[in-house]
């Protein structure tokens, strides 16, 4: 979505370039020529088991490294297995923006001391808001800058996003800022943010109506944007730290590859609706991706955690970010199933597991454009993956509400591109029932079959 902040115009969700601010000369200290900026980004993962981190980052990298990373076991068993820290963690992003800016200017403190050792200094972060992000920025440059000002070897090298999209995220946004090399090592597949340049960022704001206040009839809307050009000179996928997260986790990321299915038949009528511009190579490639997503043997792979089905998880994320990138934006991944993902947390100011929260909203997106659910429900169901809306975290209600209003939404969003909700409208009173039951059949028909084992079980105990 297009946010303004101070002048600085965001534009919507994708995975292309967007640079932080002008720059000259021939690169920056993160290792990424001026001539590389704005240049179509394809991710290159290194893959690999237990230590991969280790073996492939220089050791000069690592020493009095600014780390991001997430309070969850898994994320911090990754970091202490990698770097040499005071355990007493830095708290950066649990607070407002000015607790994260002393917290940012402690953290590069700390680890310009530490520079000359293998130390690092581990931050940990739990939310995106785009006030805490640009504050604890401003307040890691200054301290990175008298760093510096003491002498070689008294600033820290690199900045490290060890997690999920939160942690990798940050580290794109201060990586980006501070001009220094960025590593990445996703350690679950939930977003494919370790596989973008943009940071994700959230403008969380207070207003009036919804059910996401405090009680008092106010609400938190919350707009997204994707912000600057940071591309890693490491991407580490480790299978081993992969599968340390709960697997509902990784299986949660393939919502953001299956919205293709809805995306592209949103970017297909625009072209034959008003024009839009289209590219049929980056739609074909589009379909052959969902081609080898929606197979028997990718459900089966993804859903038992290989070396295999971590692997193909993570290529079809570079695959898709490779499209994007290529025609420029995020029109051929990105459509109405999203907007209703937007619309949701507009009205509750909630946050979801995004990918799981997309897979539901794909299916209710590609029923309303009249295209086959079946195969989706079913590959899913062969996944294991659990898109119900208790699973979410929502209700039949609060999706009713969103559904019922969403043409209303789109129109008010008017940087959305066209999808099935501009052409047709918000789900009509007589039909948004059908539409939420076609969502909640597969789990009452599951209920059901449980149900009647449990009745048989009960039966053949009597007799």
């Amino acid at each position: 979505m297009f946010l303004q902040f101070q002048g600085e115009l965001l534009a919507p969700p994708c995975p292309c370039p967007r640079p932080l601010s002008s720059s000259s000369g021939g690169g920056g200290g993160d290792g990424i020529p001026a001539a590389a900026r704005g240049v179509p980004y394809t991710p290159r993962p290194v893959y690999g088991g237990a230590g991969l981190l280790g073996r492939t980052v220089p050791a000069e990298l690592r020493r009095g490294a600014l780390v991001y990373t997430q309070p969850e076991p898994w994320a911090l068993a990754a970091v202490r297995d990698a770097f040499e820290f005071d355990d007493d963690l830095d708290c950066g992003g649990l607070g407002g923006a000015q607790a994260a800016a002393a917290a940012a200017a402690a953290a590069v403190a700390a680890a310009a001391a530490a520079a000359g050792t293998a130390a690092a200094v581990v931050t940990l972060v739990t939310d995106v808001e785009y006030e805490n992000l640009k504050a604890m920025a401003a307040a890691a440059a200054v301290a990175l800058a008298e760093g510096k000002g003491q002498g070689k070897g008294h600033a820290p090298r690199a900045v490290f996003g060890i997690g999920g999209g939160t942690a990798l995220d940050t580290a794109k946004f201060i990586s980006a800022a501070l001009a220094l090399p960025l590593v990445l090592m996703p350690t679950l597949l939930s977003v494919a943010a370790g596989y973008t340049v943009a940071a994700g960022v959230r403008e969380v704001r207070s207003c009036s109506g919804g059910t996401g206040g405090d009680g008092d009839g106010s609400s938190k809307a919350v707009s997204v944007a994707y912000v600057g050009d940071a591309r890693p000179a490491h991407l580490l996928v480790d299978f081993d730290v992969l599968r340390a997260a709960p697997a509902a986790l990784n299986l949660s990321g393939v919502g953001d590859l299956l919205s293709c299915y809805t995306a592209l038949w949103d970017w297909e009528q625009a072209h034959a609706r008003q024009g839009e511009r289209f590219d049929g190579a980056a739609a074909a490639r589009t379909r052959a991706l969902l081609e080898t997503l929606l197979s028997d043997d990718a459900a089966d792979a993804l859903r038992e955690q290989t070396d295999d089905g971590l692997r193909l998880q993570s290529e079809l994320f570079v695959e898709e970010v490779a499209i994007c990138e290529a025609w420029g934006n995020a029109r051929p991944e990105e459509g109405s199933e999203h907007y209703i993902g937007y619309a949701l947390e507009q009205l509750t100011g909630a946050h979801y597991l995004h990918g799981r929260l997309i897979a539901l909203c794909v299916v209710l997106t590609a029923a309303y454009q009249g295209q086959d659910t079946a195969r989706i429900v079913a590959w899913l169901g062969r996944l294991g993956m659990d898109w119900s809306f208790a699973a979410v975290g929502t209700t039949r209600a609060e999706m009713r509400q969103v559904l019922l209003g969403i043409g209303d939404f789109v129109a008010k969003e008017r940087q959305l591109l066209p999808g099935v909700f501009h052409f047709f409208g918000g789900v009509p009173e007589d039909r948004v029932d059908a539409l939420l039951d076609v969502a909640e059949a597969p789990f009452k028909s599951a209920a059901a079959r449980l149900r009647a084992v449990a009745r048989s079980l009960v039966e053949c105990e009597r007799h």
